[in-house]
């Protein structure tokens, strides 16, 4: 309406329209960026690919195996690039724990705390038909963890605090993560607190190395021998990098900065974790 109008103009944009598939008939138009609510993705996506264009499309990618299967034949498929917005991986602090602890001795140990908060009760998130907020939310998660282990998950584990009295949503949850090569993985999401708190936490220990992240502004690395600190004016949690990478590779004619080998663990990473809280029983990844 009005307001997208209005911001069209500030930004010089020269389409505004509320039909996408405008973009993507539009032969000067070969990147686009989607984020409109998540029970549309999937199919957005198999459109854009199918048309050879390249697309940054907001997590999560698809809601189900079958629409991440079908998703990802079509990004096979395409001449176009897939990226989804797991900006967390490309910010500085996510740099400095890879190079730092990727040639740990040890299997790593990583804490991931998501103060989310709740959300207004009419949000459109609550909606089932867009996912809810495990499956929208969480694959940022088990991306980022996926990523620091550099590994596959071999058993998924999650629990929620269960809906009655005052819980009106499965929000609030504890997810665990058990990797091939050793290295453990949990995410404490809770939507039970406020925002007087940091909205993100992580701690990565390993072969006597311990990193923190505060929030994606300040960081430490505390070893026993050597320690560093990595504070930040403002919070980095990858967005312009990320998108300046993707960028760069249609532009050069690279690949994608993200794998789809990425994207689809990812996902099956948290579709596993559904699994489990539905049968009360952790889940072998496959």
């Amino acid at each position: 309406g009005l307001p997208a109008k209005k911001l069209a103009e500030s930004l010089g944009a020269s389409i505004v329209t509320s039909d996408y598939h405008e973009l993507i008939r539009d032969p000067e138009i070969n990147l686009i960026i989607c984020a409109t609510r998540h029970s549309t993705h999937a199919r957005i996506a198999i459109e854009v690919l199918k048309a050879n264009k390249n697309l940054y499309m907001e997590k999560p990618l698809a809601l189900s195996g079958d629409e991440l299967r079908e998703v990802l034949q079509a990004a096979r498929e395409s001449s176009g690039r897939l990226l989804v917005g797991f900006n967390r991986r490309i910010s500085s602090h996510i740099s400095m724990a890879r190079t730092t602890l990727g040639s740990s001795p040890t299997h790593l140990q990583m804490m991931y705390s998501v103060n989310a908060g709740p959300l207004e009760p009419s949000h459109w998130s609550y909606d089932p038909r867009e996912g809810g907020r495990i499956l929208g939310e969480a694959c940022h998660f088990t991306h980022l963890l996926n990523y620091i282990a550099r590994d596959v998950p071999k058993r998924v584990t999650l629990s929620a605090i269960p809906v009655g009295r005052a819980i009106a949503h499965e929000e609030s949850f504890s997810l665990t993560i058990e990797y091939a090569n050793g290295s453990l993985g949990t995410v404490i999401y809770s939507a039970l607190g406020n925002f007087k708190f940091p909205k993100e936490y992580l701690e990565i220990y390993g072969a006597g190395t311990i990193m923190t992240i505060d929030n994606f502004k300040s960081g430490k690395i505390m070893g026993s021998v050597h320690s560093e600190t990595k504070n930040l004016w403002k919070q980095d949690k990858g967005y312009a990098r990320e998108i300046q990478e993707f960028i760069v590779a249609v532009r050069d004619g690279k690949p994608s900065p993200m794998s789809l080998e990425e994207i689809d663990l990812a996902h099956r990473t948290i579709f596993a974790a559904i699994e489990s809280l539905k049968t009360g029983a952790p889940v072998d990844f496959s």
